[in-house]
């Protein structure tokens, strides 16, 4: 450590001539001045070389003048020597110490997450709930209570029986003991993880049960991907027995999605217009209307509206007033202009987009190309679309 503090502090090496320079150097020792070297040269007469602090090399010019001996400054060595450019620049200076100061600030963040224990919960799921708590790559350990954080990772995985949270200088170990099956979702019949749509799979993650497709592979609707099985082999590798069980894995896979979308600039459009009415008066069980001339005969529908006839008391005469409103089915035409076709197209895929992440889905890549002329607006091309197979089960 001294040898440290020496290069960052630079050395002067100093050569001394005259007469009784042994008695110097124990007059250097009497005033406590470090002699990191000391070596004698043979150059016509004999010179004595010796290495000292620069701290200490006023001192020892004042001691050489005071005993009449010769004292010549040969160099310095170390960091200061080195740094002379930048001797006057305090930015130099200001900068290194900033850089110190982030560095030590840095290392007080979480830099690594290490899981021991988990087999049945992947790292991935833990880190996502760590990300829920905010907890992740760079977040400083001084901000979070580890006893709670414990109890609430128990409280959110019931079948953990016991977990801690450690940080060992920029690393969070986490250490977590499961328990019994009983927590797993253990049911007496089989289940098989199936997929619920035709894609390309591009990772499986098996918890329970026996994967039946790799990565990369290309899947139907309805193709097992995880059976409901566990196999038992022997050292020669025959299949010794099967235990079932229910399927549980995390399994991801893509597929293209065609998108032709076809909004017209002029559409026909139908809708209920009001045409005529109809009074009448209803006695007992017999209505009593008064005759009207329709026009035509369409599709129409009827909207009735009872009125009761009293009077004052609270007392009703044994008859009430009925009114009827015919509605008509009526054609027209409306018009969209550019802007507003895209809009419409712009809903289509906000819809589209709420319908994929009600089915673990999401898309990932647009290949999309957007057309007009004077008589329809046209959306093109393909999504790519990321699915999560977890909530397809095909019962055996």
């Amino acid at each position: 450590m001294r040898g440290l503090l020496d290069i960052l502090f630079g050395t002067s090496v100093l050569v001394v001539t005259g007469e009784k320079k042994e008695r110097f150097l124990n007059i250097l020792a009497f005033h406590h001045i470090d002699l990191l070297d000391v070596a004698r040269q043979q150059d016509g007469e004999t010179k004595l070389c010796i290495r000292v602090r620069r701290g200490s090399v006023s001192e020892v010019l004042r001691l050489a003048s005071k005993y009449h001996l010769q004292v010549t400054y040969i160099t310095t060595e170390g960091i200061p020597n080195t740094c002379q450019f930048c001797k006057k620049r305090y930015s130099f200076f200001i900068g290194a110490i900033c850089c110190f100061v982030f560095l030590m600030v840095m290392s007080q963040a979480i830099w690594k997450i290490e899981f021991i224990g988990n087999s049945y919960h992947s790292k991935e799921a833990l880190l996502t709930y760590l990300s829920e708590r905010k907890i992740g790559y760079g977040a400083f350990a001084v901000f979070y209570d580890w006893e709670k954080e414990e109890r609430l990772l128990r409280k959110r995985y019931t079948d953990v029986a016991w977990c801690s949270m450690s940080v060992e200088g920029c690393r969070l170990r986490v250490s977590i003991t499961e328990g019994d099956e009983k927590g797993h979702h253990v049911q007496k019949k089989s289940r098989d993880l199936c997929a619920s749509h035709a894609a390309t799979i591009t990772s499986i993650v098996t918890r329970r049960g026996t994967a039946r497709v790799k990565a990369h592979s290309k899947v139907k609707k309805g193709t097992i991907l995880i059976e409901g099985a566990i196999e038992y082999y022997d050292d020669a590798g025959a299949l010794t027995g099967k235990k079932k069980c229910v399927a549980d894995g995390e399994v991801r896979g893509v597929y293209r999605q065609p998108i032709f979308w076809r909004i017209p600039l002029r559409q026909q459009q139908r809708k209920h217009c009001k045409k005529w009415k109809q009074w009448g008066l209803k006695l007992g069980q017999r209505m009593v209307a008064v005759p009207i001339f329709k026009q035509g005969k369409q599709k129409e529908e009827v909207l009735t509206t009872y009125q009761q006839v009293g009077g004052e008391g609270g007392w009703n005469f044994p008859c009430c007033i009925i009114t009827k409103d015919y509605y008509a089915m009526v054609s027209g035409q409306k018009c969209y202009t550019v802007s507003e076709a895209k809009r419409v197209l712009e809903h289509k895929m906000q819809r589209l987009n709420q319908k994929l992440h009600k089915n673990n889905s999401k898309i990932i890549e647009k290949n999309l190309h957007l057309e007009h002329n004077k008589k329809e607006v046209l959306l093109t091309g393909f999504v790519v679309v990321r699915v999560e197979f977890k909530t397809e089960w095909a019962e055996k």
